[in-house]
């Protein structure tokens, strides 16, 4: 016959309770001092915020456009922007503002955060509605920022007849459109024409480029105009431009001249 000793099992569950109230009791304090560290302590307090490279934007308009971005969760919000642990090292994009990208770098030892501001670059002013509306665009044609329309001005202005309304953060065309224009604008100064303003036809997907110093060029955008502005720089370099109305590059590998 087995005989239950009902003092010695009350004495080994004391035991057992004891241990996992004294471990529970480790633990919570375990846990009290890691949210302390946390989120009382200046151990993960950041001493310094640094923004480099911004040359328009101010320090405080780059962490207006950035802290949007990185303080979205609850738990990052509840860390707070001066919590070291709330900032991790990124890229991160922007579209409608006038901050393109920013790096963000944490350095632990000095507990700081680097920001390497990217900022647009005017590229082009892009009007319509006959210039009641004009915004600046970045070489990507991305719509940033509203721009007064300008004359005698070096960067060029694009008027867009067939557009009533743009939206910040929104491309102003297509991006085969896009980049055809780049070359545009990019390459007819290279050969001596510095293009005062452009007027662009959606529909029949071409470009009007009016310059200071020459006659209108006709280019379309359905194809790369490179070729195209090769032949004009041999049309430049050996003849007399100043009696010409305009040249037409809009058929690919050909030019067509229309004298006054």
């Amino acid at each position: 016959m087995q005989t239950y000793n009902y003092r010695q099992h009350n004495k080994k569950s004391l035991s057992l309770r004891i241990k996992l109230y004294f471990t529970f009791l480790i633990l919570a304090l375990l846990a009290i001092g890691i949210f302390y560290l946390v989120f009382f302590s200046q151990f993960f307090k950041i001493k310094e915020i640094k923004v480099e490279n911004n040359k328009r934007l101010t320090k405080d308009e780059v962490l207006t456009f950035i802290k949007p971005v990185i303080f979205k969760s609850w738990l990052i919000n509840f860390l707070g922007e001066h919590n070291i642990l709330a900032w991790k090292n990124q890229n991160i994009g922007l579209s409608a503002t006038l901050l393109g990208e920013a790096t963000i770098k944490r350095e632990w030892a000095n507990r700081t955060v680097i920001i390497d501001a990217q900022e647009r670059q005017w590229f082009a002013v892009w009007c319509i509605l006959d210039g009641q509306k004009c915004y600046w665009i970045d070489k990507y044609g991305v719509i940033f920022d509203e721009a007064p329309l300008t004359e005698g001005s070096m960067i060029p202005v694009v008027f867009d007849s067939q557009k009533s309304d743009l939206l910040m953060g929104t491309k102003a065309m297509e991006d085969r459109f896009i980049n055809n224009l780049n070359i545009i604008l990019n390459n007819l100064p290279k050969i001596g024409f510095m293009v005062k303003k452009i007027a662009i036809d959606r529909i029949l997907e071409e470009v009007r480029a009016q310059t200071y110093n020459g006659p209108d060029i006709l280019i379309s955008l359905r194809f790369n105009p490179e070729v195209n502005i090769g032949a004009l720089n041999t049309l430049n370099q050996k003849n007399d431009l100043k009696n010409i109305e305009y040249i037409d590059l809009r058929a690919e590998n050909k030019l067509f001249i229309k004298n006054f």
